[in-house]
């Protein structure tokens, strides 16, 4: 994996430069049909612990294959603070 990400108050941006499972799918031959289990797992954690959230964009395709790169940004905020801006 290469990567790089940034954070700002309720946003972190990431940039994925080099990912094992684009790579991965390519080799088996079906990364047109793949959907990205890394940003799934890390909206998974935020879930579990209550944080809200939306990502941008919320396609679940991967990224790398269908538009050549892959960078996503996640708003969060804790329950009623949330992403949709209610404070």
């Amino acid at each position: 994996m290469n990567f790089s990400w940034e954070a700002g108050p309720g946003r972190v941006e990431i940039e994925m430069r080099r990912c094992f499972a684009h790579e991965g799918m390519q080799a088996l031959g079906c990364a047109a049909e793949y959907q990205c289990g890394i940003y799934e797992r890390v909206l998974s954690w935020l879930s579990s612990v209550g944080v809200s959230h939306e990502v941008e964009p919320s396609d679940r395709l991967c990224l790398m294959h269908h538009r050549g790169s892959c960078r996503k940004v996640i708003r969060y905020g804790w329950s009623g603070t949330a992403a949709d801006g209610a404070a």
